[in-house]
């Protein structure tokens, strides 16, 4: 079998993966050891907190600019 031939732009790309430092090491390991049911689960319940988290966040807004956007009639030329 012919050695494999590494693209030329991936050089530096190629090879392991740089270390990270220790807590994020830890997390990858325990993210990477859960079921994927679990992983899935978690990034929807993440989903949902974001979305949750950007609806309150528009509420605030709207609260603090009186309310829902209104539509307004405004004239652009007088009548004779």
């Amino acid at each position: 079998m012919a050695p494999r031939r590494r693209l030329p732009l991936l050089g530096p790309l190629a090879g392991p993966s740089p270390a990270w430092p220790g807590p994020l090491e830890a997390v990858a390991e325990r993210w990477a050891s859960l079921p994927p049911r679990a992983r899935l689960l978690m990034v929807a319940v993440l989903v949902i907190l974001v979305a949750l988290g950007v609806h309150l966040r528009v509420q605030a807004a709207e609260h603090r600019w009186g309310g829902a956007p209104v539509t307004a009639l405004v004239a652009v030329e007088s009548a004779p």
